[in-house]
């Protein structure tokens, strides 16, 4: 992996979707912001070492942690799965998946081209398929596909809630490629106090009116170390993982015909 220059600024009072770092290759410095893919993924391997080395994300290990607990108790063999890994970035994730919980296929998706070269640059044969796509506007060829596919499970990590991240929107279209009876995984961010930005309480509201509507039957929710802020602060997601139920997919019928 590449060693990189990176700087993070004394700041106080950033919210994530603010936060950013200064980067020095070839002797130029540039200011690229923590949330700004396209960017970053030009650069092999500066996602994992802004992300990970130097701000300690863990979600991929914690998240897998719980699902490989919850799958065991359930008797799920993981190895049948096909997901759809949304907001699939450079693979991170998936490569945990595939190395903690032996997913039979994994197929990614995300909006930036960049995210799918940095992905098959750095973890080459890893996804069974990678989608460029906007979920809140897929082009009639791209919801085709998708549809065909049966996916058994569903998920994204850190992928949700903020700037630059998947509105409800999308991800309530992924849920509709979702088979009944297969598994879907949320993480989603704490909502703040009079925090301008909504995406986390537009998502925590989307789930618990899925539960409420008895189209996802709540399996597990649990809160789990993301990663620390640039300033220090040690940043918790909600990992929720549920099933989707039969009735659910006849109400969305009803719903979206």
């Amino acid at each position: 992996m590449r060693s990189y220059d990176i700087v993070f600024p004394s700041t106080q009072g950033l919210n994530p979707s603010e936060e950013y770092f200064f980067f020095t290759l070839d002797g130029e410095q540039m200011k690229i912001h923590l949330h700004d893919y396209p960017t970053i993924y030009q650069y092999p391997w500066l996602y994992e070492a802004v992300l990970y080395e130097r701000l300690g994300c863990d979600s991929p290990r914690g998240i897998c942690q719980i699902l490989q607990k919850l799958f065991a108790e359930q008797n799920v063999d993981t190895s049948s799965l096909q997901m759809l890994e949304i907001g699939a970035g450079s693979g991170i994730f998936a490569e945990h998946l595939k190395m903690t919980l032996h997913i039979g296929k994994i197929y990614g998706l995300d909006i930036h081209q960049e995210a799918k070269i940095a992905a098959y640059r750095e973890r080459s044969g890893l996804y069974s398929g990678y989608y460029v796509a906007d979920l809140t506007n897929l082009s009639t060829e791209a919801f085709a596909e998708l549809s065909q596919q049966q996916f058994t499970f569903v998920g994204f990590a850190s992928a949700a809630g903020r700037k630059n991240h998947i509105l409800v929107e999308g991800i309530e279209q992924a849920w509709r490629f979702l088979e009944p009876n297969g598994w879907f995984l949320c993480h989603v961010g704490h909502a703040r106090p009079n925090d301008p930005e909504q995406e986390y309480t537009h998502l925590n509201d989307w789930i618990n009116r899925k539960i409420e509507h008895q189209q996802l039957t709540l399996m597990l929710k649990e809160s789990c170390f993301h990663r620390y802020s640039t300033n220090g602060e040690r940043i918790f997601h909600d990992v929720i993982v549920g099933v989707k139920t039969s009735s659910g997919e006849a109400r969305e019928k009803l719903n979206y015909e």
